[in-house]
């Protein structure tokens, strides 16, 4: 009996965690006000007071990647990312009483919503949820000693793109897209691999703000040769590296990399991303943990172009192929598209009628089968 209730605490703090990601998301991803800040919040509340219907207040210690209540350690990717966000506001913990509202959680999750460079010159979190009013959610602030060694993390959780890149080049030469000759002049020149992805991505477009070249670039190699294939298989490279782990240090570099992009190759970057998770038999999961560890805008990015993909797919549906061939992509998009609590990227979207009716057609028989006399004894 006693694992079984056990069972069910645990249960419903891991509901909460989620509920509680899906609402900072929504919030930081949406005006005030939009339904799906409103829902989030609701859901969010919903399983908090279902949690504390059971506990009776809780009190949340934030460790650098885990969360710790009683004798209990809380990993997943939701629980560690709210860890993190308290961190980076250099709270230890948070308490949670009863009737906790709608409104007062928006205000928490707002004040968690910094980037690490205005949550480092933002002052006390637990005075700012004073001063808003806030009685029945509360957090501790970090003491002085503690406060150097959330910036050490910091700079652990946002990494430089070094070893992100380099796993990238290894894809593209893998795949025969980068010539081994050309990587071997450009690191013989003293630059790096992150410096090399810069380079791709600055010459293939208009660099986004962060696209200044960086320093010791330079021009490259004379025997290096850019083309736009290249950088086209250089942003799913990307996209394949960040799916096959989507941890918060390959989350960081990516976001690095794509902020150096402009809006086009932004696009394009997403839309290698969003293909490259369609294809993963654990979509759902991958999609989840890119939600929490990517930035909120970043994550709307990807829900956008899941559903830009699966009305893409929908319309591009070949008439002459057999049906599982056309069928396929069409089912890929739309599964990629569903695997989201957020469905808004389709909306306000006409779907054509053609690419949908393809999905409910029957195969037809190619063969005519004969029972011959005989065959059944």
């Amino acid at each position: 009996m006693v694992s079984m209730v056990a069972d069910e605490t645990d249960r419903r703090f891991a509901g909460f965690f989620r509920d509680l990601a899906i609402a900072w998301r929504a919030l930081s991803g949406y005006p005030e006000g939009h339904p799906a800040a409103v829902d989030g919040l609701a859901r969010a509340c919903a399983a908090l007071g279902g949690l504390l219907a059971e506990t009776g207040p809780v009190e949340l210690a934030a460790a650098r990647d885990a969360l710790h209540w009683n004798d209990r350690r809380f990993t997943s990717p939701t629980a560690a990312q709210l860890a993190k966000l308290l961190r980076r506001r250099r709270a230890a913990g948070v308490a949670l009483d009863p009737g906790v509202s709608p409104q007062e959680l928006a205000i928490f999750l707002r004040s968690l919503a910094l980037d690490v460079k205005s949550a480092r010159e933002a002052g006390s979190l637990a005075s700012e949820l004073v001063d808003a009013g806030l009685v029945r959610l509360r957090v501790t602030d970090l003491d002085f000693s503690n406060v150097a060694l959330v910036d050490a993390d910091e700079e652990v959780i946002a990494p430089e793109a070094g070893a992100f890149a380099g796993r990238v080049l290894k894809r593209l030469l893998a795949s025969s897209a980068l010539p081994a000759d050309q990587l071997a002049s450009w690191i013989a020149s003293g630059r790096s691999a992150s410096d090399l992805l810069y380079f791709l991505f600055d010459a293939g477009g208009a660099p986004g703000p962060g696209g200044a070249a960086p320093a010791g670039s330079g021009a490259p190699p004379a025997s290096f040769s850019f083309s736009p294939a290249l950088l086209t298989a250089a942003l799913a490279a990307c996209a394949e590296e960040l799916t096959e782990a989507p941890d918060s240090s390959r989350a960081a570099s990516f976001a690095a990399l794509h902020q150096r992009l402009g809006d086009e190759d932004r696009r394009r970057l997403l839309g290698a991303l969003a293909s490259s998770v369609g294809r993963q038999l654990t979509a759902r999961e991958t999609l989840a943990q890119m939600t929490v560890n990517l930035p909120p805008a970043l994550t709307v990015g990807l829900r956008r172009a899941i559903g830009r993909g699966a009305l893409g797919e929908l319309e591009a549906g070949a008439s002459g192929a057999p049906l599982g061939a056309r069928a396929a992509p069409q089912l890929a998009g739309l599964r990629t598209a569903f695997v989201s609590d957020d469905v808004d990227p389709l909306g306000d979207t006409e779907i054509p009628e053609a690419g949908l009716d393809l999905l409910f057609e029957l195969p037809e028989d190619e063969t005519d089968f004969v029972l011959e006399g005989g065959a059944i004894e």
